[in-house]
C-alpha cells in the first residue's frame, strides 16, 4: 500500500504525544486563528534570532523561544555546529524516551557511514528544477499552510505520489532513490523478525511517504531537531547551496553534529534513529525532496518503481 505522508503522520501522532506535548500546547494560537504575521521580538523573551524575517509567522517565534539553548545556537543564531556538544544537545531536546535512546545509539556509533550516507548527483539540475516548479504551483494554490507534526508550525510542504514523481524526474531516478536506504531497511526488518513480528506484505513493499519542502526566511525558516517515525529517510537537495544562506541539514551521529555541504541533486539517506534538523534560512530559498520509508520496504533488485505500482493496483482491486 502506498500511504501518504499525511496518513503516516496521523497514524503515529499518538505514539509520539509525550514527545510533542509541549509543542502542541505552544501551538494553541492556531485554535484562535492567529494567522497574521507579527514581529519576532514580540514572541521571544530572550535575544532575538539573527536576520530572520521580522514578519515571520508568530508560531515560529513561539517555537524559537521554546528551543533549548544548544539547539537555538545552531538552528537560529547560526553558530558553528562543531562548537556545540552533540551529547549535551541531545540531552536538552524534549524527545520521546524511545527516540532519545535510539538517537543516542546513533550518536555513539564510531562510524558515521553506519548511520547516514550521501549520494551525489541522484537528481539532475533539470529534475530538481522541475520538482521546484511543481511544488511552487501547489504552494500558490493554498494561502493557509497546514501545521507540521514536529513543531506545530506551518509546514510549507507539498505531498507528491510516486506516479507524479516518476513523471517529473523519470522512473530510473525514482528507482535510484528507492535503493538508497536499503541497509537500514534490512536492519529494521531483521529487528522486527527477531521480535517475532512479521513484516508487512511478506517483507516486501511497504509505505513510502514523499513530499517537497520549502525553507525561506519569510516562510518556514528552519525545523528543530527530531527523530523521524519511519524506518529510513532520504533527503535530496533541490537547490544550489550558494542560492541561500543557512538551511543546512544537521545530523547527530558518531559523536558530533554533522553539517555536510550538499550540492544540488545530492541525496542523504539515514536511519530513523538519527536525530536531525535544518538550520534557519536567512536569505534565499532552500528546497528539498523527502522520502519516508516505513513497514520494511526492502528493495533488492531493479524495477522497484514498477513493483510498488503493481502492488498498489492489486490492493485497490481487492478493496473493490
Amino acid at each position: 500500500m502506498i500511504t501518504s505522508h499525511r496518513e503516516i503522520q496521523r497514524n503515529r501522532m499518538f505514539a509520539s504525544r509525550s514527545r510533542t506535548r509541549g509543542i502542541l500546547i505552544l501551538s494553541l494560537p492556531v485554535l484562535l486563528h492567529l494567522h497574521t504575521a507579527v514581529p519576532l521580538c514580540s514572541c521571544l523573551s530572550s535575544a532575538p534570532p539573527l536576520h530572520l524575517n521580522p514578519q515571520l509567522h508568530p508560531l515560529f517565534g513561539v517555537q524559537i523561544g521554546s528551543l533549548p539553548k544548544p539547539a537555538r545556537r545552531i538552528l537560529v543564531h547560526g553558530d558553528d555546529p562543531s562548537s556545540v556538544d552533540a551529547s549535551a544537545l541531545l540531552s536538552s531536546l524534549p524527545l520521546h524516551p524511545r527516540h532519545t535512546a535510539a538517537a543516542r545509539h546513533s550518536l555513539r556509533s564510531t562510524d558515521a557511514e553506519d548511520t547516514f550516507a550521501s549520494a551525489p548527483g541522484i537528481l539532475s539540475r533539470d529534475a530538481a528544477a522541475a520538482l521546484r516548479e511543481w511544488a511552487s504551483g501547489r504552494f500558490a494554490a493554498t494561502e493557509r499552510q497546514r501545521m507540521d507534526s514536529v513543531d506545530g508550525c506551518p509546514e510549507w510542504q507539498a505531498e507528491i505520489d510516486l506516479p507524479t514523481l516518476a513523471e517529473t524526474v523519470g522512473e530510473e531516478t525514482v528507482d535510484s532513490l528507492l535503493r538508497l536506504p536499503r541497509r537500514w531497511l534490512e536492519r529494521a526488518a531483521a529487528f522486527e523478525s527477531s521480535e517475532g513480528n512479521a513484516a508487512s506484505d511478506g517483507g516486501g513493499v511497504g509505505d513510502v511517504g514523499i513530499f517537497v519542502r520549502k525553507y525561506a526566511a519569510g516562510g518556514r525558516p528552519f525545523i528543530g531537531f527530531h527523530v523521524d517515525d519511519c524506518d529510513a529517510t532520504v533527503n535530496v537537495c533541490l537547490s544550489d547551496p550558494d542560492e541561500c544562506t543557512g538551511g543546512t541539514l544537521l545530523l547527530l551521529a558518531s559523536g558530533k553534529v554533522h553539517a555536510p555541504r550538499r550540492e544540488i541533486g545530492e541525496a542523504t539517506a539515514h536511519s530513523w534513529s538519527v536525530c536531525h534538523g535544518v538550520s534557519g534560512v536567512t536569505e534565499g530559498t532552500r528546497w528539498s525532496l523527502i522520502l519516508f520509508f516505513s513497514n520494511h520496504y526492502q528493495p533488492d533488485h531493479a524495477g522497484f518503481y514498477k513493483k510498488i505500482m503493481d502492488a498498489g493496483k492489486k490492493k485497490k482491486r481487492k478493496k473493490r
